[in-house]
């Protein structure tokens, strides 16, 4: 209910909530056994939701007025409780604290569990109750499974919404053991789910404006900061550099590692480098340098392209080869073919300081886009580009050279 303060303003008993104007209402098939919990798990998932928001939230079960919200309900839904949320006071935290009980009292034979199993305790300790009373009691109930576990919470403790706190702990817990699911009711049963870790990495650049951020979009639409699970015997570091180069091909790399395996770890996701620990001076320095060299020579360059219309600015980076038939120019681009005027001896000079190579009377090839030598030819972007036969030494101790410099 948003914008409505009735259900806080009408309380004829008092009650804590002040100036509430919006809350949850927590209800459900009246014949569902298992409705009190089922709110107590689900509710406390949004309430979880609108406290990383930065909301206020409170659970209420008794103090407000409950025939002002029957109202809203469909037919044959029962109320079970509601909860009020909303920007708390300017200057007052979002939450209150409280005392937290000890682990062993929730889970009093936890000495040899798993950590997961005391992690989901931990997690427990910080759920809302009822007059805080937390009256129940997890168990570890053993490892059937080799990627999995159970264990098992039983109430020990009653009142009107003993049921509605067993559903709270019972997702707290899930929470806290990095997944699982429960059985519903009292002596439900947690069967651990098998885990797997992800990892990745925040990769930026500064822009005008600010910072660029690097996101991935995935299958299902959605986006994130590069990651993904990792696979077979790969360590964090390996995953995040796999995933991150799985996104974009330009991101410079450097491990700085105590194992120089990493060296051949770097080769298979295009690592400029590595710098062995304990980490020197100079190693560092030395890397750096290379570093700033390669972004150096990254910075966008523009050649000017006239024809009887006029002329056009375009990115050397973006142009894949150009062909000459006398005085007429043919740039194959990533924006399509463009057509121009000029001589190749006045485009060789133009280009002489990018890693452009003339492989013939009439062919000027970027060597960014060489993806592969076959007989002697150059394959670019998917095209075959013929290199005169007296320029084809000269032409691979170029794209040697651009793979040194640049290309590592």
């Amino acid at each position: 209910l948003c914008g409505r303060p009735e259900p806080f303003a009408a309380f004829k008993g008092g009650g804590r909530i002040r100036g509430a104007q919006n809350c949850l209402l927590f209800a459900g098939p009246a014949g569902d056994p298992n409705l009190e919990e089922k709110c107590g798990y689900c509710g406390e998932e949004l309430v979880l939701t609108a406290a990383a928001m930065g909301l206020g939230t409170c659970w209420v079960g008794g103090t407000y007025d409950r025939g002002r919200c029957l109202c809203c309900l469909e037919e044959g839904d029962e109320l079970v409780c509601a909860a009020a949320v909303g920007l708390p006071p300017e200057g007052r935290p979002a939450g209150a604290p409280r005392a937290l009980k000890p682990p062993a009292q929730l889970a009093p034979d936890a000495g040899g569990a798993p950590a997961w199993f005391r992690g989901g305790v931990e997690a427990v300790r910080r759920a809302p109750s009822a007059m805080n009373r937390q009256g129940y009691r997890f168990e570890y109930a053993g490892d059937p499974a080799p990627d999995g576990g159970m264990a098992r919470v039983r109430l020990v403790g009653s009142g009107s919404f003993a049921l509605v706190d067993l559903g709270i702990a019972k997702l707290h817990f899930e929470l806290g053991a990095h997944g699982g699911a429960w059985t519903w009711g009292d002596g439900g049963v947690f069967r651990k789910a098998a885990e797997e870790k992800s990892c990745g990495a925040v990769v930026w650049r500064t822009a005008p404006g600010g910072r660029q951020y690097l996101l991935a979009r995935h299958n299902g639409g959605h986006w994130s900061f590069p990651k993904g699970h990792v696979e077979g015997a790969e360590t964090e570091r390996e995953t995040a550099a796999r995933e991150i180069r799985e996104v974009d091909d330009q991101v410079l790399i450097i491990f700085i590692t105590s194992l120089a395996a990493y060296a051949v770890k770097g080769y298979e996701v295009d690592a400029l480098d590595y710098v062995l620990k304990p980490v020197s001076y100079p190693a560092f320095a030395k890397s750096m340098s290379r570093a700033m060299g390669r972004l150096r020579r990254r910075k966008s360059r523009y050649v000017s392209i006239g024809g009887k219309n006029g002329a056009q600015r375009v990115d050397c980076a973006r142009i894949y080869y150009i062909e000459a038939d006398g005085h007429s120019l043919s740039y194959h681009t990533a924006d399509g073919r463009l057509s121009g005027t000029g001589t190749m001896k006045e485009l060789e000079a133009a280009l002489a300081d990018s890693w452009f190579f003339r492989c013939g009377k009439g062919v000027l090839v970027n060597l960014e886009h060489v993806s592969a030598i076959v007989e002697g030819d150059a394959v670019v972007h998917g095209e075959t580009v013929q290199v005169s036969r007296a320029r084809r030494k000269e032409f691979l101790a170029a794209f040697n050279r651009y793979i040194n410099e640049v290309g590592q």
